[in-house]
């Protein structure tokens, strides 16, 4: 898709409501008061509709991987990236599950150009858990790509870990054990 199209659809609602609750404001005949609460309505709006555009994407991701469709998840992923491209940020969650895609799909060039675009991992403080959940599908993700290329001692070391971490959550540890398994 036309990254310029990308741009535009991500930045024009929030916008369009910028200028709806702007013009309510501006237009309704309150005292000051009246028109804080009128602001405090329109940031509600906006954090409901980044919410609820989030989580679409979130089911959206799921539902890929779930399913046994992973040109669906390729296709995804590259739209992920295309729109943090466009953002100016760089997502290693979508990074990863772009490479694990390619890696399912046996096209293991591209996928360990995906893998090593991923920063190294940082050392984890232990009261950053989320931080540390996202790290360890990173490194899921890694182990993935690795058995694809053949690398299955790599692989086993990493997914062992993943495996014994008690920071992982269940359905990583599962996953985990499932692919232990695939290499022996």
């Amino acid at each position: 898709m036309n990254p310029t199209v990308l741009r535009i659809a991500r930045i024009a609602p929030p916008i369009i409501i910028v200028a709806a609750y702007g013009m309510l404001m501006a237009t309704s005949h309150t005292d000051n008061t009246g028109k804080a609460w009128m602001s405090l309505g329109g940031l509600f709006v906006l954090i409901l509709w980044f919410l609820i555009t989030y989580l679409v994407g979130r089911a959206a991701r799921g539902r890929d991987e779930t399913s046994a469709s992973i040109s669906a998840l390729v296709e995804r992923a590259d739209w992920e990236a295309t729109i943090a491209r466009v953002a100016g940020v760089t997502t290693p969650q979508a990074i990863a599950q772009r490479a694990v895609a390619f890696a399912e799909l046996g096209r293991t060039a591209e996928a360990g150009a995906a893998i090593a675009e991923l920063p190294p991992p940082p050392e984890v403080a232990p009261v950053q858990i989320d931080h540390a959940v996202a790290e360890l599908e990173l490194a899921l993700a890694r182990a993935r790509v690795a058995i694809a290329q053949g690398k299955r001692d790599v692989a086993k070391q990493a997914l062992s870990a993943i495996a014994n971490n008690i920071r992982a959550t269940a359905p990583q540890r599962a996953t985990a054990k499932k692919f232990l398994e695939a290499t022996r």
